[in-house]
């Protein structure tokens, strides 16, 4: 009898992981609305939080609320940091790391927002006509940038709220089209450009410091940001198209400007280049802007490069030589040396790094990585990671190459339930 219970009980330890295995069921479309979207995670001053978006999907409703998490980056229990409905995005760490700036929708505009870390009630910082995006705040100073799409003839606030009104009023909703571009994939461009504002984090009204009718900064695909602001917070660089007229729809001549924080005349400091120069990051020190480079005018599939501009010699350093992977985003390391990248291959997205000292592409990590950021000391990175498997969660590793830590374990429950089948990679000859 006891010889028959023992391999009774021997039988069911061996069957319950198929049992296990069993329950699991195919992914539906149910499950894919049920997947937490993490994105953008942002590293605190001090190296010890992540600040990230969450996205849920409301299938009923028909609706996605995004916050903003707060996530230990040497592990631990995430916590929620904005709550309600609306949109809540992009959050920028203040430079003592007691607040984080954001972009949210409450009140059914999108303006710039301010919440404390420590507990407290957000409040906004503007209150723009013609709503703010993409905010960014200086990495020592009260200056934060943002953007928004504005009538060029219009001086101030006053002027574009009063031709809000009257399109919104008028019974005619014809359009005239003299030039190109009036439309922009889905979206209509109405006579509106996309200008950089400058404010203050203890308030005031916005500075408009790109006027004109051209979009300063200019639009473009899959890329980082087209505008930085130097850490002191005295000078701002961003791309801008001045090829003029149509020419704009088609020429990819986008060249870099610095102007003052405070307003001023515009610089153009890649003016030899004929293709596309974009996204500058300044280094931590602020002595250099690194950006992104392709060397031909009209076509967008060029090879991307990494360079760098020296604000005191005035001379540029190609960071890729010899690279044949487009660069698609980069971070500086605190050494105001070294630059991290990631760069698309055979499906994937790895981490490579390279220097001033030395420019030579150096692989650091596989798989894919994205939203990469490294932590104050330099030892770290924090970023995305996915597969088709696994959707985005925030992770670790060590600068110098090892595994990844996750941080966030927010789909963790879901994939449990789900047989997902492993991807298998196909090459073909190009």
């Amino acid at each position: 009898m006891k010889l028959k219970i023992i391999r009774s009980l021997a039988l069911t330890v061996i069957l319950l992981p198929v049992a296990v295995a069993l329950a699991k069921r195919p992914i539906t479309f149910e499950d894919l609305m049920k997947v937490q979207r993490i994105s953008d995670p942002q590293v605190s001053p001090d190296g010890r939080w992540a600040a990230y978006v969450q996205a849920s999907i409301d299938l009923e409703a028909n609706k996605t609320t995004r916050h903003i998490w707060l996530v230990p980056t040497e592990g631990g229990e995430p916590r929620q940091l904005t709550r309600g409905e609306g949109s809540n995005t992009r959050p920028r760490w203040a430079p003592d790391g007691k607040s984080i700036a954001f972009i949210s929708n409450r009140g059914g505009k999108s303006q710039v927002w301010i919440i404390p870390v420590g507990g407290g009630e957000a409040y906004p910082l503007t209150s723009i006509s013609t709503e703010a995006d993409g905010v960014v705040w200086a990495g020592k100073s009260e200056m934060l940038l943002f953007t928004s799409k504005v009538y060029p003839d219009c001086a101030d606030d006053e002027c574009n709220q009063k031709r809000l009104e009257e399109v919104a009023k008028s019974k005619v909703k014809a359009r005239i089209i003299n030039e190109l571009l009036f439309r922009h994939w889905d979206e209509w461009r109405d006579g509106k450009y996309t200008h950089l504002f400058a404010v203050s984090s203890k308030g005031g009204a916005p500075r408009d410091l790109t006027p004109g009718a051209v979009d300063s900064p200019t639009w473009f695909l899959s890329a980082p940001d087209a505008y930085a602001i130097s850490p002191d917070g005295t000078e701002v660089c961003y791309t801008s198209n001045r090829t003029g007229g149509s020419r704009v729809a088609w020429s990819t001549n986008n060249d870099l400007y610095v102007v003052p924080a405070a307003g001023g005349e515009a610089k153009n400091i890649t003016k030899d280049n004929p293709g596309s120069d974009a996204s500058p990051q300044y280094s931590p020190n602020g002595r250099y802007i690194a950006y992104t480079s392709q060397a031909r005018d009209g076509y967008e599939s060029d090879l991307v490069r990494l360079r760098v501009y020296d604000r005191e010699t005035r001379t540029v350093k190609d960071l890729t030589p010899g690279f044949d992977l487009w660069v698609d985003s980069f971070t500086w390391a605190p050494d105001n040396d070294t630059i991290y990248l990631t760069a698309a291959e055979r499906g994937r997205q790895p981490t490579f790094k390279t220097s001033l000292s030395n420019p030579k592409v150096e692989r650091v990590h596989g798989g894919v990585r994205e939203n990469v950021q490294v932590t104050p000391d330099g030892l770290w990175f924090v970023f995305t990671r996915n597969s088709l498997t696994q959707p985005s969660e925030v992770c670790r590793a060590t600068t110098s190459g090892g595994t990844a830590t996750p941080l966030t374990h927010a789909n963790d429950a879901l994939l449990a339930e789900l047989d997902m089948n492993p991807a298998e990679d196909v090459t073909t000859p190009g």
